[in-house]
């Protein structure tokens, strides 16, 4: 088996604050490029916007709704300094070699953390930001301030690996994705450690419930790891298997 090369990862984190005003909260972005300091302009009551979200909780499936909302939030989220921030550190990682890593921390402003981020579209690139192979998007939660951490795991480390990649992801808009791919780069960069008996790795290939669930029950896994997508319904983030 050949080797798969691991992209290497540059992160530009976004920090949304509290509140300064009704609708306006201040953003600060830090990347590899430098920081920056701008003030969102969104309302999360919004008739326009609750009307979009309604939507979703519907299950639609209009593209065009989908491609307003990621604008709108693009927009907002993206504003001056912070849009030019984002595509200095854009152009910066791609002459690195890189991949430009998004991470959002929206801890200090629950309404505005409750929106559908993962639509965020950018229209100069054309392309939804979570499903852009050069700029992943993930929610960072400072979850060490909220718990404690658990306490250290016995060799081996049972990790649990679930490849999911649904037949029916053109309704909801993504891509199919690449599981085996994905299986490789794990299995490869635990290797060393398996070998050392340091790590045990549990795949399955159906992410079904059943089998979900019996693998919790039977193999206790200390990491649940699973590649697949989510998508935003009924009001909820949802996982599709």
């Amino acid at each position: 088996m050949g080797t798969v090369a691991l992209p290497r990862f540059l992160d530009l984190e976004l920090t949304v604050g509290p509140a300064s005003s009704p609708g306006h909260y201040p953003v600060t972005a830090r990347g590899p490029s430098g920081d920056a300091h701008a003030t969102m302009a969104l309302d999360p009551d919004a008739p326009d916007l609750r009307t979009a979200l309604a939507a979703l909780e519907g299950d639609a499936t209009d593209e065009t709704l989908f491609l307003d909302l990621g604008c709108r939030l693009f927009n907002a989220l993206f504003a001056g300094p912070i849009e030019d921030a984002y595509r200095a550190a854009l152009g910066y990682a791609k002459g690195q070699g890189g991949k430009l890593r998004l991470r959002l921390r929206l801890g200090q402003a629950p309404e505005i953390a409750a929106l559908p981020w993962e639509y965020l579209y950018d229209p100069r690139r054309d392309l939804f930001l979570a499903i852009a192979t050069d700029t992943p998007l993930s929610r960072h939660l400072d979850v060490e301030q909220l718990f404690p951490g658990p306490p250290p795991a016995e060799p081996p480390l049972r990790v649990l690996l679930i490849l999911s990649n649904p037949v029916d992801l053109e309704e909801y808009g993504l891509p199919p994705l690449s599981p085996e791919r994905e299986r490789r780069v794990v299995e490869e960069g635990l290797a060393p450690l398996r070998r050392e008996g340091q790590v045990e790795l549990r795949v399955l290939t159906q992410a079904r419930r059943v089998a979900i669930s019996e693998a919790m029950r039977t193999f206790r896994p200390h990491v649940f790891h699973l590649v697949g997508h989510g998508a935003f319904r009924r009001g909820q983030g949802v996982l599709l298997l």
